[in-house]
Protein backbone atom coordinates (compact mmCIF):
# COMPACT_ATOMS: atom_id res chain seq x y z
CA UNK A 1 0.00 0.00 0.00
CA UNK A 2 1.27 3.49 -0.79
CA UNK A 3 2.39 5.88 1.95
CA UNK A 4 -0.53 8.14 1.05
CA UNK A 5 -2.99 5.31 1.57
CA UNK A 6 -1.45 4.44 4.94
CA UNK A 7 -1.68 8.02 6.13
CA UNK A 8 -5.19 8.37 4.69
CA UNK A 9 -6.57 10.93 2.27
CA UNK A 10 -8.20 14.14 3.42
CA UNK A 11 -11.95 13.63 3.65
CA UNK A 12 -13.59 15.59 0.85
CA UNK A 13 -17.21 16.79 1.22
CA UNK A 14 -19.47 14.71 -1.01
CA UNK A 15 -21.20 17.86 -2.24
CA UNK A 16 -17.94 18.78 -3.99
CA UNK A 17 -17.67 15.49 -5.86
CA UNK A 18 -19.18 15.46 -9.33
CA UNK A 19 -19.07 12.42 -11.56
CA UNK A 20 -17.93 12.52 -15.17
CA UNK A 21 -20.12 10.55 -17.57
CA UNK A 22 -18.17 8.71 -20.24
CA UNK A 23 -18.20 5.67 -22.50
CA UNK A 24 -15.86 2.83 -21.59
CA UNK A 25 -15.12 0.16 -24.23
CA UNK A 26 -15.88 -3.43 -23.26
CA UNK A 27 -13.38 -6.09 -24.33
CA UNK A 28 -15.15 -6.36 -27.69
CA UNK A 29 -15.36 -2.58 -28.13
CA UNK A 30 -19.02 -2.24 -27.09
CA UNK A 31 -19.49 1.24 -25.54
CA UNK A 32 -20.57 1.04 -21.90
CA UNK A 33 -22.18 4.00 -20.18
CA UNK A 34 -20.18 4.78 -17.05
CA UNK A 35 -19.54 7.52 -14.52
CA UNK A 36 -16.14 8.29 -13.05
CA UNK A 37 -15.73 9.94 -9.64
CA UNK A 38 -12.28 11.33 -8.84
CA UNK A 39 -11.29 12.70 -5.42
CA UNK A 40 -9.10 15.76 -4.93
CA UNK A 41 -6.82 13.70 -2.69
CA UNK A 42 -6.30 10.00 -3.44
CA UNK A 43 -5.98 7.29 -0.82
CA UNK A 44 -4.10 5.12 -3.33
CA UNK A 45 -7.01 2.89 -4.36
CA UNK A 46 -9.74 2.72 -7.00
CA UNK A 47 -13.07 0.89 -6.96
CA UNK A 48 -15.22 -0.41 -9.80
CA UNK A 49 -18.83 -1.04 -8.78
CA UNK A 50 -20.45 -4.09 -10.39
CA UNK A 51 -24.25 -3.67 -10.53
CA UNK A 52 -26.92 -6.21 -9.71
CA UNK A 53 -29.06 -7.72 -12.47
CA UNK A 54 -31.06 -5.09 -14.40
CA UNK A 55 -29.97 -2.37 -11.95
CA UNK A 56 -28.77 0.90 -13.46
CA UNK A 57 -25.71 2.68 -12.16
CA UNK A 58 -27.74 5.55 -10.73
CA UNK A 59 -28.62 3.51 -7.65
CA UNK A 60 -24.94 3.54 -6.67
CA UNK A 61 -24.28 7.29 -7.09
CA UNK A 62 -24.49 8.28 -3.42
CA UNK A 63 -22.32 5.38 -2.35
CA UNK A 64 -19.80 6.14 -5.12
CA UNK A 65 -19.62 9.76 -4.03
CA UNK A 66 -19.10 8.63 -0.45
CA UNK A 67 -16.18 6.41 -1.45
CA UNK A 68 -14.71 9.22 -3.53
CA UNK A 69 -15.00 11.44 -0.47
CA UNK A 70 -12.83 8.91 1.33
CA UNK A 71 -10.20 9.21 -1.38
CA UNK A 72 -11.11 6.39 -3.78
CA UNK A 73 -11.32 6.80 -7.53
CA UNK A 74 -14.70 5.18 -8.32
CA UNK A 75 -16.31 3.97 -11.54
CA UNK A 76 -19.94 2.93 -11.92
CA UNK A 77 -21.30 1.34 -15.08
CA UNK A 78 -24.36 0.00 -16.85
CA UNK A 79 -23.93 -3.49 -18.28
CA UNK A 80 -24.75 -3.86 -21.96
CA UNK A 81 -28.47 -4.04 -22.59
CA UNK A 82 -29.28 -1.99 -19.48
CA UNK A 83 -29.61 1.71 -18.68
CA UNK A 84 -27.37 3.92 -20.76
CA UNK A 85 -25.74 0.87 -22.33
CA UNK A 86 -28.89 -0.08 -24.24
CA UNK A 87 -28.72 1.34 -27.76
CA UNK A 88 -32.09 1.23 -29.46
CA UNK A 89 -35.08 -0.87 -28.50
CA UNK A 90 -35.06 -3.56 -25.81
CA UNK A 91 -36.61 -6.10 -28.20
CA UNK A 92 -33.84 -5.58 -30.77
CA UNK A 93 -30.80 -5.94 -28.52
CA UNK A 94 -28.70 -9.07 -28.88
CA UNK A 95 -26.42 -10.31 -26.13
CA UNK A 96 -25.95 -12.80 -23.32
CA UNK A 97 -25.56 -12.45 -19.59
CA UNK A 98 -22.09 -13.98 -19.72
CA UNK A 99 -21.04 -10.93 -21.76
CA UNK A 100 -21.35 -8.83 -18.61
CA UNK A 101 -18.45 -10.70 -17.01
CA UNK A 102 -16.21 -11.80 -19.85
CA UNK A 103 -16.53 -8.61 -21.90
CA UNK A 104 -17.98 -5.68 -19.93
CA UNK A 105 -16.14 -6.08 -16.62
CA UNK A 106 -12.97 -7.03 -18.46
CA UNK A 107 -13.11 -3.76 -20.39
CA UNK A 108 -13.81 -1.69 -17.29
CA UNK A 109 -10.94 -3.33 -15.42
CA UNK A 110 -8.60 -2.69 -18.35
CA UNK A 111 -9.73 0.93 -18.65
CA UNK A 112 -9.07 1.71 -14.99
CA UNK A 113 -5.76 -0.17 -14.98
CA UNK A 114 -4.51 1.90 -17.90
CA UNK A 115 -5.85 5.23 -16.68
CA UNK A 116 -4.71 4.82 -13.06
CA UNK A 117 -1.80 2.35 -13.21
CA UNK A 118 -0.43 3.25 -9.76
CA UNK A 119 -3.65 2.66 -7.78
CA UNK A 120 -4.69 -0.49 -5.94
CA UNK A 121 -7.57 -2.10 -7.83
CA UNK A 122 -10.70 -2.91 -5.84
CA UNK A 123 -14.31 -3.79 -6.60
CA UNK A 124 -17.68 -3.60 -4.90
CA UNK A 125 -19.82 -6.38 -6.35
CA UNK A 126 -23.59 -6.36 -5.89
CA UNK A 127 -25.52 -9.60 -6.45
CA UNK A 128 -24.69 -10.89 -9.97
CA UNK A 129 -21.64 -8.61 -9.88
CA UNK A 130 -19.94 -11.16 -7.65
CA UNK A 131 -21.04 -14.20 -9.64
CA UNK A 132 -19.49 -12.97 -12.86
CA UNK A 133 -16.11 -12.23 -11.31
CA UNK A 134 -15.49 -15.84 -12.32
CA UNK A 135 -15.94 -15.00 -16.00
CA UNK A 136 -13.22 -12.33 -16.05
CA UNK A 137 -9.87 -13.37 -17.57
CA UNK A 138 -8.30 -10.37 -15.80
CA UNK A 139 -9.89 -11.00 -12.38
CA UNK A 140 -6.38 -11.40 -11.00
CA UNK A 141 -5.93 -7.62 -11.22
CA UNK A 142 -8.37 -7.10 -8.36
CA UNK A 143 -6.83 -6.91 -4.90
CA UNK A 144 -9.88 -6.40 -2.66
CA UNK A 145 -13.56 -7.13 -3.30
CA UNK A 146 -16.51 -6.19 -1.09
CA UNK A 147 -19.44 -8.34 -2.24
CA UNK A 148 -22.99 -7.37 -1.27
CA UNK A 149 -25.64 -10.11 -1.42
CA UNK A 150 -23.72 -11.96 -4.15
CA UNK A 151 -25.38 -15.33 -4.25
CA UNK A 152 -25.08 -18.54 -6.25
CA UNK A 153 -28.37 -18.45 -8.13
CA UNK A 154 -29.37 -22.08 -8.56
CA UNK A 155 -32.91 -22.72 -7.37
CA UNK A 156 -31.93 -25.47 -4.92
CA UNK A 157 -30.24 -22.99 -2.58
CA UNK A 158 -33.49 -21.16 -1.83
CA UNK A 159 -35.73 -22.33 1.01
CA UNK A 160 -39.10 -23.89 0.20
CA UNK A 161 -41.54 -22.79 -1.10
CA UNK A 162 -39.51 -20.04 -2.75
CA UNK A 163 -37.22 -22.51 -4.49
CA UNK A 164 -40.16 -23.94 -6.44
CA UNK A 165 -41.28 -20.48 -7.56
CA UNK A 166 -37.69 -19.87 -8.62
CA UNK A 167 -37.63 -23.08 -10.63
CA UNK A 168 -41.08 -22.44 -12.07
CA UNK A 169 -40.12 -18.99 -13.33
CA UNK A 170 -37.10 -20.39 -15.14
CA UNK A 171 -39.35 -23.01 -16.74
CA UNK A 172 -41.91 -20.37 -17.83
CA UNK A 173 -39.37 -17.82 -19.05
CA UNK A 174 -39.25 -18.96 -22.71
CA UNK A 175 -43.01 -18.40 -22.99
CA UNK A 176 -42.76 -15.02 -21.26
CA UNK A 177 -39.95 -13.92 -23.56
CA UNK A 178 -41.87 -15.10 -26.62
CA UNK A 179 -44.94 -13.13 -25.50
CA UNK A 180 -43.15 -9.87 -24.64
CA UNK A 181 -40.15 -9.98 -26.96
CA UNK A 182 -37.88 -9.49 -23.92
CA UNK A 183 -37.61 -10.82 -20.37
CA UNK A 184 -40.20 -8.98 -18.22
CA UNK A 185 -38.13 -8.53 -15.08
CA UNK A 186 -40.94 -6.53 -13.55
CA UNK A 187 -42.48 -9.85 -12.45
CA UNK A 188 -39.55 -10.07 -10.02
CA UNK A 189 -39.75 -6.40 -9.05
CA UNK A 190 -36.71 -5.51 -11.17
CA UNK A 191 -35.95 -4.04 -14.58
CA UNK A 192 -36.70 -5.70 -17.90
CA UNK A 193 -33.90 -7.39 -19.84
CA UNK A 194 -33.24 -8.15 -23.51
CA UNK A 195 -34.33 -11.63 -24.53
CA UNK A 196 -30.84 -13.11 -24.88
CA UNK A 197 -29.65 -11.81 -21.52
CA UNK A 198 -32.79 -12.63 -19.56
CA UNK A 199 -33.16 -15.99 -21.26
CA UNK A 200 -29.62 -17.07 -20.40
CA UNK A 201 -30.06 -15.91 -16.82
CA UNK A 202 -33.23 -17.97 -16.45
CA UNK A 203 -31.47 -21.05 -17.89
CA UNK A 204 -28.78 -20.59 -15.29
CA UNK A 205 -31.30 -20.20 -12.47
CA UNK A 206 -33.09 -23.39 -13.50
CA UNK A 207 -29.88 -25.44 -13.60
CA UNK A 208 -28.37 -27.29 -10.64
CA UNK A 209 -25.00 -25.88 -11.81
CA UNK A 210 -26.20 -22.26 -12.25
CA UNK A 211 -23.65 -20.69 -14.66
CA UNK A 212 -23.62 -23.12 -17.57
CA UNK A 213 -22.56 -23.16 -21.20
CA UNK A 214 -24.84 -23.71 -24.19
CA UNK A 215 -24.86 -27.47 -23.55
CA UNK A 216 -25.90 -27.05 -19.94
CA UNK A 217 -22.46 -27.96 -18.59
CA UNK A 218 -20.84 -26.01 -15.72
CA UNK A 219 -19.06 -22.93 -17.06
CA UNK A 220 -16.18 -21.84 -14.81
CA UNK A 221 -13.56 -20.34 -17.14
CA UNK A 222 -11.85 -17.97 -14.72
CA UNK A 223 -12.99 -18.77 -11.20
CA UNK A 224 -9.43 -19.72 -10.27
CA UNK A 225 -8.08 -16.35 -11.40
CA UNK A 226 -9.59 -14.34 -8.57
CA UNK A 227 -6.87 -14.06 -5.92
CA UNK A 228 -8.19 -11.03 -4.08
CA UNK A 229 -9.21 -10.79 -0.47
CA UNK A 230 -13.02 -10.93 -0.64
CA UNK A 231 -15.63 -10.14 1.99
CA UNK A 232 -18.90 -11.88 1.12
CA UNK A 233 -21.75 -10.07 2.87
CA UNK A 234 -24.99 -11.96 3.44
CA UNK A 235 -27.87 -9.77 4.59
CA UNK A 236 -29.93 -11.51 7.24
CA UNK A 237 -33.22 -10.05 6.02
CA UNK A 238 -32.59 -10.75 2.31
CA UNK A 239 -34.71 -13.88 2.08
CA UNK A 240 -36.10 -13.46 -1.44
CA UNK A 241 -33.09 -12.63 -3.61
CA UNK A 242 -29.99 -13.47 -1.55
CA UNK A 243 -30.51 -16.10 1.17
CA UNK A 244 -27.53 -16.80 3.39
CA UNK A 245 -27.05 -20.35 2.08
CA UNK A 246 -26.72 -19.09 -1.49
CA UNK A 247 -24.19 -16.40 -0.48
CA UNK A 248 -22.12 -18.93 1.48
CA UNK A 249 -22.05 -21.29 -1.51
CA UNK A 250 -20.97 -18.43 -3.78
CA UNK A 251 -18.02 -17.75 -1.48
CA UNK A 252 -16.89 -21.38 -1.71
CA UNK A 253 -16.47 -21.35 -5.49
CA UNK A 254 -13.37 -19.16 -5.77
CA UNK A 255 -10.53 -21.53 -4.82
CA UNK A 256 -7.70 -19.00 -4.82
CA UNK A 257 -9.47 -16.04 -3.24
CA UNK A 258 -8.88 -15.10 0.38
CA UNK A 259 -12.57 -15.22 1.25
CA UNK A 260 -14.42 -14.26 4.41
CA UNK A 261 -18.16 -14.48 5.00
CA UNK A 262 -20.13 -12.23 7.30
CA UNK A 263 -23.84 -12.05 7.98
CA UNK A 264 -25.10 -8.53 8.56
CA UNK A 265 -28.05 -8.41 10.95
CA UNK A 266 -30.26 -5.36 10.43
CA UNK A 267 -30.56 -5.09 14.22
CA UNK A 268 -26.89 -4.13 14.31
CA UNK A 269 -27.49 -1.08 12.11
CA UNK A 270 -30.99 -0.27 13.35
CA UNK A 271 -32.76 -0.53 10.00
CA UNK A 272 -33.94 -3.11 7.44
CA UNK A 273 -31.45 -3.73 4.64
CA UNK A 274 -32.77 -6.30 2.16
CA UNK A 275 -31.18 -6.96 -1.21
CA UNK A 276 -30.79 -3.31 -2.24
CA UNK A 277 -30.72 -1.38 1.01
CA UNK A 278 -26.96 -1.42 1.56
CA UNK A 279 -26.59 1.40 -0.98
CA UNK A 280 -29.00 3.77 0.78
CA UNK A 281 -27.37 6.74 2.45
CA UNK A 282 -28.78 5.93 5.89
CA UNK A 283 -25.94 3.42 6.18
CA UNK A 284 -23.23 6.03 5.57
CA UNK A 285 -21.91 5.99 9.13
CA UNK A 286 -21.85 2.22 9.63
CA UNK A 287 -21.96 -0.14 6.64
CA UNK A 288 -20.47 2.33 4.17
CA UNK A 289 -17.65 3.22 6.53
CA UNK A 290 -17.03 -0.45 7.27
CA UNK A 291 -16.75 -1.24 3.57
CA UNK A 292 -14.44 1.71 2.93
CA UNK A 293 -12.11 0.77 5.76
CA UNK A 294 -12.06 -2.87 4.69
CA UNK A 295 -11.28 -2.11 1.06
CA UNK A 296 -8.26 -0.12 2.14
CA UNK A 297 -7.09 -3.09 4.18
Amino acid sequence: MSEQAVLGADIQPESEIHGQDLLVPAADGFPLAATLFEPDSSNGSMVQIHPATAVQRGIYVKYARYLAGQGFVVLTLDYRGTGGSLPGALREFEGRMRDWGQLDLVGVTQFLSERFPDLRHCAVAHSVGGQILGLMPNADRLESVWAVASQWGTWRLWPAPRRYLHKGLSWMSPALIAAFGYFPGRVLGMGDLPAGIGGEWMRWCGSDHYIVDDRGEPYRPCFDRLRARVMWNALADDHVLGPQKAVAHMASLYPNANSELQVIDPKRVGSPIGHFGFFRSRFRDNLWRESSDWLLG
